[in-house]
């Protein structure tokens, strides 16, 4: 059976001060029974959209699973540093105490056996001791202190 066409409606364009008109075609319709090969394209169209979708799931999954991995990475890593900052801050704490412990020790050894009598005596010994150096600089600082005295 031949396709027949019918003409519809015109549609009214408007483009400036002139009026263009076109025919609106669309196909006659045939027989009820279904097109074969327009049902096939239908059913092709749906399982590619479906695997489409499927796609973008199985993408949006992976991005997900891949964001809580880099933040539980991302935690561990503040965790360890913030314990290592920790650690520092108190190994420092420690030895600052210790050195201070051993200036005080010296000076009170030496204050026994009579070393350090006067205030000037005082200021010659803290001038003496070499501050904010590794602990066997001041080790040896400490020990030259007593070897003068």
């Amino acid at each position: 059976m031949p396709e027949a066409k019918l003409l519809l409606t015109v549609s009214v364009l408007w483009a400036g001060d002139e009026v263009k008109t076109e025919p609106r075609r669309r196909k006659a319709m045939r027989n009820s029974a279904p097109d074969l090969d327009q049902e096939a394209k239908a059913r092709g169209q749906a399982r590619l959209d479906q695997r489409h979708l499927e796609a973008y799931r199985n993408v949006h999954r992976l991005r997900d699973a891949l964001c809580r991995r880099y933040a539980a990475l991302l935690t561990g890593k503040v965790l360890s540093q913030r314990a290592r900052l920790q650690r520092s801050d108190e190994a420092a704490t420690a030895r600052a105490q210790r050195e201070t412990k051993q200036i005080f020790d010296l000076q009170k050894q030496l204050a026994e056996r009579g070393h350090l009598r006067s205030h000037h005596d005082l200021e010659d010994f803290y001038g003496s001791i070499k501050y904010n150096c590794p602990p066997s600089q001041l080790h040896s600082s400490l020990e030259d202190v007593k070897k003068r005295s």
